[in-house]
């Protein structure tokens, strides 16, 4: 047989163990004849175990005796073969037109099979990352915020799109670049990346920052660290506030507009109180007539203070029209006028021979005739301390009792007190009782000087004016150079010295219009030198006293000339330009002719 002879061959045995796939031969009755040391090696059957055996004892799935019966070859299936993954090639072998056996070629490609495994495990995990990695640019690129992305040095990775729009800096143009190169370059005017590096503890850190295009940004840095607590990426979230902050700005101008028309409302609604002799234009007053109108329906003591001349005795009869006494008698009483002892029975009236020259029918006196109304006591530091004994009972009774009378009558009196001392000063000295000034002082309304509340005195120069004018049948004006006079005084004697002054003016200028030269002496002093018309205490740069000198000129041309025309003639400037200097100069415009 030609396959007993091959086999017998040493060169042949040689040949078929140094390759390195399984051989198996069988003849046609399906026993091995060739086992290689391939074979033996995938197979797990020694060589001398499987010779002469049948091949369906040793390896059932082999296919070879399918090749027998067919004589077709059969190529590339793939067998398992003892945990084995192999692929097979199976020949017949023919010899004489005769099917003398079959040969199986067995290729282990269990390796293969785990290192494609891998490859397929791996291709599924960059599926997935590449996946993750494409939902995470979605997202970033997605984001309302803008992202900036630094390393842990400071060096720019990247930016979203977002970013770039609202910042209005493009990705290549800061990608690669390290942040504090960009700051000193100006793409940024501090860097919140920067900010986070230098922290010395983890931790966030936020910034309003202003950028180059005119856009206001909240900039919020936070660290990501490695395994090892290291920074390893700085992210930035910009956030966009410009439109925010836009409309905080008209949510501020709009509260300051209604809280101006809220004051103008209040003005106005107090204003229309009517009270003569009150200028509600400063908010000191506003606060005052506000005070007065919650206070006057209620039959509570009031005490009023402040200086000589402020108005005290009008914020009284205030009092007294807007309460519900209206109707009923207002009776002012100035303490410090009339001598200690008429005062007492002026106040609590007499009976019939209470003292020598007395009425013989008696007298009623102040508390009486003010009884269902309101008695104003002007001047209540200079009551005598024996009267302010008798005073505080009234107050505490509502009981008046005559001079030389028995008997006591009850009275329903508002009580207003004045003054213009320190009561409390006066308490310290035993000249005033701390029981009448509590007693008195339930509600106190202070009202302040003229020099402080300076705002109101162009008012009341008008209202002044126009009631002189109006009294004495005269039409007058008054000069902006005088007003301003006016305003600069200290006035010592308040309300009731400027009225004075105004009357004055009013009877005495010669002249339809009232200029500053018409103005007492100590309300503008006159100056014997030239060189005293500019006056500075301290040094004041260049440009401050170059405008006091146009300041000083413009009102001494107004206050000689008397309009705005033949002020800027005699200055030798247009009238569109004094009226400008005029209005940078902070100086009133009251006759433009």
């Amino acid at each position: 047989m030609l396959i007993d002879e091959l086999i017998n061959k040493d060169i042949f045995n040689v040949v078929i163990n140094s390759i390195y796939n399984g051989i198996i031969i069988i003849d046609n009755v399906g026993k091995i004849l060739v086992f290689n040391d391939a074979a033996e090696k995938i197979i797990g059957v020694k060589k001398m175990d499987a010779l002469s055996r049948p091949i369906t004892e040793i390896v059932p799935n082999t296919g070879l005796i399918d090749v027998l019966k067919t004589g077709k070859v059969d190529v590339g299936k793939k067998i398992i073969i003892n945990d084995c993954t192999c692929i097979t090639h199976r020949t017949p072998i023919f010899y004489n037109s005769m099917t003398w056996g079959a040969v199986g070629v067995f290729h282990d490609i269990s390796d293969i099979e785990k290192i494609t495994k891998e490859l397929e495990s791996y291709t599924r995990l960059v599926k997935k990352l590449n996946k993750t990695t494409k939902e995470l640019e979605l997202i970033i690129e997605s984001s309302n915020d803008g992202l900036y992305i630094t390393d842990g040095k400071g060096i720019t990775l990247r930016v979203n799109s977002t970013y770039e729009e609202i910042t209005g800096i493009k990705g290549r143009e800061v990608v690669g670049r390290h942040m504090k190169e960009l700051v000193d370059e100006g793409f940024f005017s501090e860097s919140v990346t920067l900010h986070v590096l230098g922290q010395s503890k983890p931790q966030s850190v936020t910034r309003l920052q202003s950028l180059r295009n005119g856009r206001y940004v909240i900039s919020t840095g936070r660290p990501v660290y490695d395994e090892e607590g290291n920074i390893y990426r700085v992210v930035t979230n910009v956030r966009d506030v410009t439109h925010f902050l836009n409309l905080e700005r008209e949510l501020e101008n709009v509260k300051k507009d209604l809280e101006k028309y809220q004051d103008e409302a209040r003005r106005l609604r107090l204003e229309s109180m009517g009270v003569d002799g009150i200028i509600a234009k400063s908010e000191c007053m506003l606060n005052i007539l506000e005070m007065v109108k919650q206070v006057a329906p209620y039959p509570t003591a009031v005490l009023i203070t402040g200086e000589s001349g402020v108005g005290k005795d009008i914020v009284a009869r205030a009092l007294h029209t807007f309460s519900n006494r209206k109707k009923g008698p207002f009776i002012k009483i100035n303490c410090g006028a009339i001598p200690e002892n008429l005062l007492e029975s002026e106040l609590f009236g007499y009976e019939a021979g209470a003292f020598t020259g007395a009425n013989k029918n008696g007298k009623p006196g102040m508390m009486e005739l003010a009884d269902s109304g309101t008695l104003f006591l002007d001047e209540i530091s200079e009551l005598a301390l024996g009267l302010q004994v008798k005073l505080l009972q009234v107050l505490q009774d509502q009981e008046v009792t005559r001079l030389g009378g028995t008997s006591s009558s009850k009275i329903n009196v508002r009580f207003i007190a004045a003054t213009n001392k320190n009561l409390s000063q006066m308490i310290e000295n035993d000249l005033f009782r701390d029981d009448l000034y509590y007693r008195l002082n339930v509600v106190k309304i202070e009202i302040p000087p003229l020099r402080k509340r300076k705002e109101v005195i162009p008012f009341f120069v008008s209202y002044f004016l126009n009631q002189f004018c109006k009294e004495y049948n005269l039409s007058k004006d008054i000069s902006t150079g005088a007003i301003e006079y006016l305003c600069r005084y200290s006035w010592p004697g308040n309300v009731r010295e400027l009225k004075n002054v105004m009357e004055n003016l009013v009877i005495m200028a010669k002249d339809d219009k009232i200029l500053a030269d018409h103005l007492p002496e100590e309300i503008r002093p006159r100056s014997k030198a030239k060189s005293d018309l500019i006056s500075l205490s301290q040094v004041v740069p260049i440009k401050d006293a170059v405008e006091e000198v146009e300041r000083q000129l413009i009102r001494m041309a107004l206050d000689e000339r008397g309009t705005i025309r033949k002020t800027a003639k005699a200055l030798n400037i247009a009238h569109s330009t004094l009226l400008r200097k005029m209005k940078h100069l902070g100086l009133a415009v009251q006759n433009k002719t």
